[in-house]
């Protein structure tokens, strides 16, 4: 086919399409939608899952963990000794290095800021390929790190006004004097957000300031190292992970408190720890984009074959006058490609606005702010309009193009095109594959409203109402020794219960949805007896007096911590209410003793259970409550603590006297206040996204659905109203007249309701790994769902039918007759 047969077809249908204006426009804005949802589904896709990370070698960076591997493989961070034996010994990576998250207090520059640090080693910015835009990197060895700063892109743009006079000027970060000695280029963020154990670990846009990690310095026991390796050229990340499996025992001479059996490492891809959270949500929209662009196309076969129907006179004159049939098809195509273009324009338009909009979304672990409309992503929406050209354009271009060769011209008059027009068998498949389709959709949104309900109604053990928190960011250098750390943190607690507003006060070593949760080794006392320790693992909890109730937890037996549990008393300890059933079942708890950690456990230095607190899910809704052991601050040191309050009802200057707490303590640490119910409500921020998009789809898919009924439902009604006036003049009641065009409605909604349930069934699988607190499949919501979609098949039914069985248009078709 040349272009100048092309050419012609292309500026017929133009005209055609031109000046059916209003069916024209109903078919882009239909194939808009539906082709925009995929294109701006395929650019989340791809910024997502199919984007390369933005760094030298990014598909050979892997993240190193250490796991314990008779749980559930776990993801635990190292300690400096751990990754100081681990960089020596493995070889399958060219570089080994490590960073930790370091929130640092800027001071000196107006009020005190706190900035998204990272400290990290000096070789981790040349391992991932990072340029500066001015200045230049780190120096120096490992253990020997110079005392400088780098800033990111942004920081250097919000925080120092774009100056390029920072370059070289000291900065006081957490009491300290750094220099400045370089900016990062636009555009490198680093960590991405990566999910550790089913939770988030994320800065937003990337780390502020990048800070030299001593590791002579650091605290040998505190395991807050993440450690990321660049694979050696040819080496396999299977090959890694066997040498990381062989080094592992190695490390138990740094770990005194596990045993050998234990303890493992492993190497993730840093690409899929980084859309590990979000992989499966991602898939499932997209699929359902597509089956909305499916019911679009089928939707808009249906009105094509109406139109093509309904052009059979002109078809026939064509082929009466030497057009083939394959002339006849070439042009119906030509119009289909024409409206597939079309559509693919606008679809492209709507997907544009929506990654402004989405791009300005704040969803944790979506980096969202990378959806760009670019050359592939419009390639793909060309691709679209193609494929769903050919899709919806060519069954009815074939089928009109057959049609018109089998009729005379004495048959293509418009009252026989109407009557052919309501009976065609294929509108009929077709309206049965759009209710199909929407059935699945429609399932789809009910499971993940379902999941979404349960996940907001599940019993956290906590009362976050009233509750405000702050991570507090003790700088090392201030609060080097852990008795002084302590002392500041309990002065703060004391300041705070002191404030008028403030009904309960305290501090915890992990709010509940840390990724970084501390587990430690127990063993209890009565059964240590004989040649084998039943060790086993708990999380535990490092708490201050006044925190159990300023959380909204209750004692379900037993005492809570007092002023009077100091380091010089005897050890106590609180259990959840699961180690007490598991240990003790319908035995008190109380008094009983338990050895803690390996270093206590072999000296048998035992810990009294004082208290049973009620069983809280540490790790969010969508875990199941695990053991806990709630240790006293004063008694066991633990490097990170957040500061609770429970505001007082009615009370509305509860940040203010929050702040005003800790700046008393300590004027220059920069405060990150946020309410527990935020921290709740970012843990199911996720689903309800997913759940909302895949409403609107089911919504815009039903529609459609019952515009097909509700089509060819008129079309027949007006291909038998001579039909219908005899009958009512022969006596035939309304209600028989419409239970006439029921039964062939409502055949095509059961068809569509089977066939749509099978393909529910099998969505219901997809989805399971999102769901939470039910079973993919719910027969009462299928039902419901089935009612629903009788409902719509009968309304769209009885509307047309209502409406040609007016007397006035009964008594004309009578004296027409």
């Amino acid at each position: 086919m040349s272009i100048n047969t092309l050419l012609p077809d292309l500026r017929h249908g133009w005209r055609l399409l031109a000046r059916s204006r209003g069916s024209t426009a109903v078919v882009l804005l239909t194939l808009a939608l539906g082709i925009g949802a995929n294109v701006s589904l395929y650019s989340i896709a791809r910024a997502v899952l199919l984007k390369p990370l933005p760094f030298s070698g990014g598909d050979r960076l892997m993240l190193v963990w250490e796991s314990q591997a008779k749980e559930k493989p776990s993801q635990l961070p190292f300690s400096v000794p751990d990754y100081l034996e681990i960089r020596r010994q493995a070889h399958s990576f060219a570089a080994l290095e490590a960073f930790r998250f370091a929130p640092a207090a800027l001071t000196g520059h107006g009020e005190p800021k706190s900035l998204q640090g990272l400290r990290v080693t000096p070789g981790l910015l040349p391992a991932l390929g990072a340029k500066v835009r001015m200045g230049r990197l780190f120096s120096g060895e490992l253990e020997t790190p110079e005392a400088g700063a780098v800033l990111s892109d942004r920081s250097w743009r919000k925080h120092f006004g774009s100056d390029p006079g920072v370059l070289g000027s000291s900065l006081l970060l957490d009491g300290q004097a750094y220099t400045v000695v370089g900016v990062l280029p636009p555009g490198f963020q680093f960590p991405p957000s990566i999910t550790v154990s089913g939770q988030s670990m994320a800065l937003e846009g990337g780390a502020d300031i990048f800070l030299p990690l001593d590791v002579t310095k650091s605290d040998a026991q505190r395991r807050n190292l993440l450690v990321l390796g660049s694979l050696a050229p040819g080496v396999a990340p299977q090959a890694a992970n066997a040498e990381l499996k062989v080094l592992a025992p190695h490390l138990i001479q740094l770990r005194p408190d596990v045993t050998p059996a234990d303890l493992t490492a492993y190497a993730v891809s840093l690409k899929d720890q980084a859309v590990e959270e979000v992989r499966t949500l991602v898939v499932v929209l997209f699929f359902a984009a597509g089956l909305l662009l499916l019911v679009v196309c089928a939707n808009v076969a249906n009105v094509l074959l109406a139109r093509a129907t309904g052009r059979g006179r002109e078809l026939s004159v064509r082929l009466a006058l030497g057009a083939s049939r394959f002339e006849l098809f070439r042009q119906l195509l030509t119009e289909s490609l024409l409206l597939g273009l079309g559509g693919a324009v606008l679809g492209a338009a709507l997907a544009f606005g929506l990654a402004r909009v989405l791009g300005a979304a704040r969803i944790e672990g979506l980096p969202l702010e990378n959806i760009r409309i670019d050359l592939p992503v419009l390639g793909f929406s060309l691709l679209l309009a193609l494929a769903t050209s050919l899709l919806f354009g060519f069954t009815p271009a074939l089928h009109a193009s057959r049609s018109a060769s089998g009729r005379s011209l004495a048959e293509t008059g418009s009252s026989q095109a109407v009557a052919t027009l309501g009976r065609l068998p294929l509108q009929r498949i077709l309206i049965v594959f759009e209710l199909a389709l929407s059935i699945i959709l429609l399932s789809a949104v009910g499971l993940m409203l379902r999941s979404l309900w349960s996940l907001q109604r599940a019993d956290l053990g906590v009362d976050p109402k009233d509750v405000l928190t702050v991570i507090l960011d003790l700088p090392d250098e201030k609060y080097s020794e852990p008795m002084r750390r302590m002392q500041a943190v309990e002065a703060m607690t004391d300041q705070l219960r002191a404030q008028p507003e403030i009904a309960e006060a305290g501090a915890v070593s992990a709010l509940p949805f840390s990724a970084l949760m501390d587990g430690i080794r127990f063993l209890i006392e009565e059964e240590s007896t004989g040649a084998e320790q039943h060790l086993q693992i708990a999380t535990r909890q490092v708490i201050t007096p006044g925190y159990l109730e300023a959380m909204g937890l209750h004692l379900v037996q037993g005492r809570g911590l007092t002023g009077g549990d100091r380091r010089e008393s005897p050890p106590v300890a609180l259990i959840s209410e699961t180690l007490a059933r598991s240990h003790w079942e319908n035995r008190s708890p109380i008094g009983q003793r338990i050895a803690l950690g390996k270093t206590d456990i072999d000296a048998r230095r035992w810990s009294t259970v004082v208290g049973v607190v009620r069983d809280l899910r540490l790790q969010g809704r969508t875990t199941a409550a695990r053991p806990v052991i709630y240790q006293p601050a004063a008694q066991v040191f633990s490097p990170t603590m957040t500061l609770v309050g429970r505001v007082k009802k009615g009370a509305t200057t509860g940040p203010a006297a929050l702040r005003q707490a800790i700046w008393a303590v300590d004027p220059g640490l920069p405060i990150e206040l946020r309410t527990m119910r935020e921290r709740l409500d970012e843990a199911a921020l996720q689903p309800r996204v997913g759940a909302w998009i895949l409403g609107l789809f089911a919504g815009v898919a039903l529609a459609l659905g019952a515009l097909g009924i509700y089509g060819i439902v008129s079309c027949s009604v007006a291909a038998r109203r001579r039909e219908i006036a005899i009958r009512m003049a022969l006596g035939a009641q309304r209600r028989e007249i419409t239970a006439l065009f029921l039964r062939s409605a409502l055949t095509m909604v059961l068809v569509g309701l089977l066939l749509g349930l099978g393909g529910a069934l099998a969505v219901g699988q997809l989805l399971a790994s999102l769901l939470f607190g039910l079973s993919s499949t719910q027969p009462a919501m299928l039902l419901l769902i089935a009612a629903f979609l009788c409902l719509i098949g009968l309304v769209a039914t009885v509307l047309p039918v209502k409406v040609a069985l007016r007397r006035d248009d009964i008594a004309a078709e009578l004296r027409a007759s």
